[in-house]
Protein backbone atom coordinates (compact mmCIF):
# COMPACT_ATOMS: atom_id res chain seq x y z
CA UNK A 1 0.00 0.00 0.00
CA UNK A 2 1.36 3.23 -0.73
CA UNK A 3 -0.58 5.09 1.97
CA UNK A 4 0.61 6.37 5.39
CA UNK A 5 0.58 9.04 7.66
CA UNK A 6 1.59 12.45 6.79
CA UNK A 7 3.33 13.52 10.48
CA UNK A 8 2.36 12.07 13.77
CA UNK A 9 -0.15 14.84 14.81
CA UNK A 10 -2.18 13.19 11.90
CA UNK A 11 -3.25 9.94 13.39
CA UNK A 12 -5.51 9.36 16.29
CA UNK A 13 -5.92 6.40 18.14
CA UNK A 14 -9.93 5.27 19.00
CA UNK A 15 -11.41 2.81 20.80
CA UNK A 16 -11.01 0.10 18.93
CA UNK A 17 -9.19 1.32 15.73
CA UNK A 18 -6.39 3.99 14.34
CA UNK A 19 -7.77 6.60 12.14
CA UNK A 20 -5.10 8.79 10.31
CA UNK A 21 -4.97 11.65 7.68
CA UNK A 22 -3.05 10.44 4.36
CA UNK A 23 -1.68 12.52 1.35
CA UNK A 24 1.11 9.99 -0.16
CA UNK A 25 -0.43 10.71 -3.47
CA UNK A 26 -3.72 12.60 -5.22
CA UNK A 27 -5.30 9.04 -5.16
CA UNK A 28 -4.45 8.41 -2.05
CA UNK A 29 -5.19 11.78 -0.21
CA UNK A 30 -8.07 11.08 2.30
CA UNK A 31 -8.78 10.29 5.91
CA UNK A 32 -8.44 6.20 6.60
CA UNK A 33 -9.18 3.75 9.60
CA UNK A 34 -7.38 1.30 10.17
CA UNK A 35 -7.81 -1.96 12.61
CA UNK A 36 -4.12 -3.34 12.35
CA UNK A 37 -5.11 -5.78 9.23
CA UNK A 38 -7.48 -3.71 6.93
CA UNK A 39 -7.81 -0.19 6.05
CA UNK A 40 -10.84 1.54 4.72
CA UNK A 41 -11.37 5.32 3.59
CA UNK A 42 -13.78 6.56 5.54
CA UNK A 43 -13.21 10.32 4.06
CA UNK A 44 -15.37 9.45 0.69
CA UNK A 45 -18.55 11.31 1.66
CA UNK A 46 -16.43 14.97 2.11
CA UNK A 47 -13.81 14.32 -0.60
CA UNK A 48 -14.81 17.41 -2.41
CA UNK A 49 -13.52 19.37 0.89
CA UNK A 50 -10.31 17.33 1.55
CA UNK A 51 -9.58 18.05 -2.02
CA UNK A 52 -9.79 21.30 -1.02
CA UNK A 53 -7.23 21.21 1.26
CA UNK A 54 -3.96 23.55 0.07
CA UNK A 55 -1.18 21.13 -0.18
CA UNK A 56 0.53 23.57 2.00
CA UNK A 57 -1.30 22.85 4.74
CA UNK A 58 -1.32 19.00 4.69
CA UNK A 59 1.83 18.61 7.27
CA UNK A 60 -0.21 21.22 9.58
CA UNK A 61 -3.19 18.75 9.82
CA UNK A 62 -3.94 17.16 13.42
CA UNK A 63 -6.22 15.42 14.87
CA UNK A 64 -7.25 13.86 18.28
CA UNK A 65 -10.17 12.24 20.28
CA UNK A 66 -12.82 12.86 23.09
CA UNK A 67 -13.82 9.45 23.33
CA UNK A 68 -16.76 10.12 21.20
CA UNK A 69 -15.58 11.38 17.96
CA UNK A 70 -12.43 11.95 16.00
CA UNK A 71 -11.77 15.52 15.02
CA UNK A 72 -9.34 16.73 12.30
CA UNK A 73 -7.83 20.14 12.01
CA UNK A 74 -7.41 21.09 8.44
CA UNK A 75 -6.80 24.68 8.36
CA UNK A 76 -8.40 27.17 6.40
CA UNK A 77 -10.38 25.82 2.91
CA UNK A 78 -11.99 27.32 0.02
CA UNK A 79 -14.57 25.13 -0.64
CA UNK A 80 -17.64 25.87 -3.32
CA UNK A 81 -16.62 29.84 -3.75
CA UNK A 82 -16.45 30.39 -0.13
CA UNK A 83 -13.57 30.39 2.04
CA UNK A 84 -13.73 29.07 5.67
CA UNK A 85 -10.99 29.54 8.17
CA UNK A 86 -10.17 27.07 10.90
CA UNK A 87 -12.03 23.89 9.61
CA UNK A 88 -12.47 21.22 11.91
CA UNK A 89 -13.44 17.62 10.52
CA UNK A 90 -15.77 15.49 13.02
CA UNK A 91 -16.22 11.72 12.80
CA UNK A 92 -18.75 10.18 15.68
CA UNK A 93 -17.47 6.72 16.32
CA UNK A 94 -21.09 5.51 17.21
CA UNK A 95 -22.30 6.75 14.48
CA UNK A 96 -19.52 6.64 11.76
CA UNK A 97 -20.91 9.29 10.18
Amino acid sequence: MNIGAISQEAIVQTRRTVMFFSASSKKTLGIYETNGQEVKKISRPIQDIIDAIPSASYASIAGYSDGEQVIFQIGNVTYDGIAYTNVALHYHLDTQA
